[in-house]
Order: C-alpha cells, then sequence, then structure tokens
C-alpha cells in the first residue's frame, strides 16, 4: 500500500522555521528546531556520511531511521533542492552533495523546469517538474511502486499539498483520468521528528504551521507549513 507522508520538522506547539533567506535557506529556528534529529546516528551518516558510528540513540534515533524507511519517492520544493543558492547556474546540482541520502527518485517542484535528470550515486535521481502538483503526485506514486511517497517540504510545497484536497485524493483522481495506469491503494500520513521547541523570539512571532480541517497534519495534531500555498489557497485558521 502507498502512503502519502508529509514529513515536516516542527515544534510541538506547531511552529515550522520560517525568515528563509539565499544567506539563511532553511531559517532562522531551523538549527533548534532539528538539533535532536542532527544528533542521531541515522542523520550522521545517512546524511553527513559518518562511518564511525557516531551520533545519539533511543528515540530520537528511532524517529530519524523511520524517516528513511519504506520510501519509493520524494518530492520536494525548489529551496530544499538548494536552487536559491545558484539559480541561474544550469550545471548546479543542488546542496545535497554527490551521494543524497534520499536514494530513490525526487521530483522537485521548480520554475526553471524542464530541465534534465540528475542521476547521483546512490539511487537518488532528481527529476524536475512545473506542472499542476497532483500531477506530480500521481507520477510520484507510480514511480514509488507500492512503497510511501515523502513529501519532504519546504513549508510551503508542504502547505501546497495540503491545503486544498488531501494528498491521496490528487492521487486518485489522476489515476482516474488515466485508467490504463496500474491502480494502487493509497493512505496519508503525516508524521515529524519532535522535540518540544519554544520558537518564539523577541519583537517577532515565528511561522504557525496551521492547515485545513481536513489536512492528515492537522488529524495528527502536528500542523503542515506557513500560509504560503502554491494555489495561493488559505487554510482556516485552528479553532
Amino acid at each position: 500500500m502507498t502512503r502519502v507522508r508529509i514529513d515536516l520538522n516542527v515544534s510541538l506547539d506547531g511552529f515550522a522555521s520560517g525568515d528563509q533567506t539565499p544567506e539563511n535557506p532553511m531559517g532562522e529556528d531551523w538549527a533548534r528546531l532539528v538539533s535532536a534529529y542532527i544528533a542521531t546516528q541515522t542523520f550522521q551518516a545517512r546524511v553527513l556520511g559518518a562511518t564511525d558510528g557516531r551520533g545519539t540513540t533511543g528515540l530520537d534515533e528511532k524517529y530519524a531511521a523511520q524517516y528513511f524507511e519504506v520510501v519509493g519517492a520524494e518530492i520536494m520544493g525548489a529551496g530544499m533542492f538548494g536552487f536559491h543558492t545558484y539559480p541561474d547556474d544550469a550545471d548546479w546540482k543542488g546542496w545535497w552533495g554527490d551521494e543524497p541520502p534520499f536514494r530513490c527518485p525526487v521530483y522537485v517542484l521548480t520554475g526553471t523546469a524542464p530541465r534534465p535528470d540528475l542521476e547521483m550515486q546512490g539511487g537518488t535521481t532528481f527529476r524536475f517538474r512545473n506542472g499542476a502538483i497532483e500531477d506530480v503526485l500521481a507520477e510520484a506514486v507510480a514511480a514509488a511502486d507500492g512503497q510511501d511517497v515523502r513529501i519532504g517540504g519546504g513549508v510551503s510545497t508542504a502547505r501546497a499539498y495540503s491545503s486544498t484536497e488531501s494528498p491521496w485524493q490528487m492521487a486518485r483522481a489522476s489515476r482516474a483520468s488515466a485508467p490504463d495506469r496500474p491502480k494502487k491503494s493509497i493512505s496519508c500520513r503525516a508524521v515529524a521528528i519532535r522535540r518540544p521547541v519554544e520558537a518564539r523570539h523577541a519583537g517577532r512571532e515565528p511561522r504557525r504551521a496551521d492547515a485545513g480541517p481536513g489536512c492528515p497534519a492537522r488529524r495528527a495534531g502536528i500542523g503542515c507549513g506557513p500560509a504560503a500555498g502554491r494555489r495561493g489557497a488559505q487554510c482556516p485558521p485552528r479553532p
């Protein structure tokens, strides 16, 4: 069964890192928000390439390992790929290094598409798309071949996939328009690396990760991204 997962780092009170800039692309709060995740053995090995077993274990490691389990395709925004760093460089391969941690097809939503696919070491292939997000999701579901599709971020991409209709409704509608496409069972869930974070700073409020009432992230109680959807849709605030 293919699950459509939104994996997004948010604080327990529903805040995501905001105020992204080219100089600070992950946002001002990102390091504090994901410090427990970065310290785990899984992150140190999978993302940073450590081979000496360094990193924390326990509950944080359990959740970090689950982030990569049973994922057959990923969808991410242009910022998560790293287009903001060198937006006009056709040879820029993103900031994930020669061997990105995904090890599956990764669909990058970007206005710079069409661009040729980018095959990396370790099994990751970046595929750049500028079409309707439901069509990209349907393509990712087909590529996942029964494994999960992970919507990895950033927050605007998570918002786009959760603000109007549910991801599994998008995929089913797209499959219905292509009857020759293999039928797959699809469900949806939202998960996050959890660690209590007080994200408020003096003189400003961070971006709230609110979602619409039909959003799986809201039902899971974790939020799904700030109000910056690809279609401009705004989810109603939490009651």
